[in-house]
């Protein structure tokens, strides 16, 4: 049967839920951040902020996209 989805939910969807929650709090937090300094900041330091906001973002977001495949298959 599918005894198995309260516990998937409770222990799976909720700290998923509750870490990317975080995550994306503290990524939003950071860009406001940085964009409080304007163009106090070189060309090249924007180019590597706006590169290093995009890695972060695949590397945090990934893992829940790999996740989310194969719970949607057997959910």
């Amino acid at each position: 049967g599918r005894h198995f989805i309260i516990p998937a939910l409770l222990f799976i969807i909720l700290p998923y839920a509750l870490s990317y929650s975080a995550f994306l709090t503290l990524v939003l937090l950071i860009r406001k951040r940085l964009r409080s300094f304007g163009t106090a900041l070189s060309k090249k330091t924007l180019l590597m902020q706006r590169a290093f906001y995009q890695m972060q973002m695949l590397q945090g977001f990934l893992p829940l996209a790999i996740m989310f495949v194969p719970f949607c298959i057997f959910v």
